[in-house]
């Protein structure tokens, strides 16, 4: 198709007793209201696999995080089997995971084999985006802190779609549905190379599920190789043991569809031994103009608390 020059993106970048709460995993212990009931902590099956019991959900108040802006906090603590939610039904709703998926994209990649370094390039073809850090040629560390649309609707173009579709399932990602491969065209004014299933489009993942299917690639329970993984991991980088002695690591996502806009911001804090997974995601009108850098800016407030 004929590229259109001058586009604008989009998504240029988010009880141990009944009587016992278990701790917040950022303030040790603030939590307003926890769900009735005893913690059944993870056991090992006869044959020596984990077996998962039903989570604790304790609903937290951010409400002062978020400065009348709709929106759901989820942080989870997978070796308690805990999560801290904010907004729980709002959390439980699935929603496009515009470019925070790319999280997942360059894993793929990675694997496949199609990258094999944060130096592996891909050539630029002249098209002026709006975004002006995309008009030149990108390495995979560069296209994902730039949140390079172009860069990763070529790299999944070329594992291919059935591939991609194995990788999404084995994660249970969300819906898992990449049905609409190529997106409908409803962002970035249409164009192919701005477009895809995950924009918008068919695949879509609640608040929840984004911090669980973190856990899942973090704590190594994928087929990910953990060389790859590690990669990411750097890649997400945030910040440093500087305020408050916690490293952050995320990746922003802002979409619209329609007159509704989201913004994502999920990844995972580290403390000593201590990591928790987080997703914020906010919802409003399309006139708002929120974006993943809101998502973000009230994620770090939250954990900075």
């Amino acid at each position: 198709m004929e590229k259109d020059k001058g586009i604008l993106s989009i998504d240029g970048e988010a009880a141990k007793a009944e009587d016992e709460k278990q701790p917040d995993p950022i303030d040790g212990g603030k939590s307003d209201q926890a769900d009735k009931g005893k913690v059944n902590p993870a056991h090992t099956s006869e044959n020596g696999e984990s077996v998962s019991e039903s989570p604790v959900i304790i609903k937290e108040d951010y409400s002062r995080y978020f400065d009348g802006i709709n929106g759901c906090a989820v942080f989870y603590n997978s070796r308690a089997n805990t999560f801290h939610i904010y907004q729980e039904e709002m959390a439980s709703v699935r929603v496009s995971p515009c470019s925070t998926f790319k999280v997942i994209s360059t894993l793929i990649g990675l694997e496949e084999g199609l990258v094999d370094s944060e130096e592996s390039r891909m050539g630029y073809d002249g098209t002026i985006y709006e975004n002006t850090t995309w008009n030149q040629d990108l390495n995979l560390k560069e296209a994902f802190q730039k949140s390079c649309v172009w860069y990763y609707r070529k790299l999944l173009d070329q594992v291919g779609e059935e591939k991609v579709k194995k990788w999404v399932d084995a994660l249970d990602y969300g819906n898992c549905d990449i049905s609409q491969w190529k997106g409908d065209g409803s962002v970035n004014g249409g164009a192919e190379e701005l477009n895809g299933f995950w924009l918008e489009s068919s695949l879509e993942i609640s608040a929840r599920e984004q911090t669980e299917v973190l856990a899942r690639i973090f704590d190594g329970n994928t087929e990910f190789q953990e060389k790859y993984v590690s990669m990411l991991r750097d890649m997400m980088k945030t910040e440093d043991e500087d305020t408050c002695g916690i490293e952050i690591y995320g990746k922003t996502g802002t979409g619209q569809n329609g007159n509704h806009a989201d913004a994502w911001y999920v990844g995972m804090t580290v403390d000593g031994e201590e990591t928790n997974y987080f997703a914020v995601r906010l919802a409003a009108a399309k006139e708002s103009r929120i974006t993943g850098a809101d998502a973000k800016n009230i994620a770090l407030r939250i954990i900075h608390k």
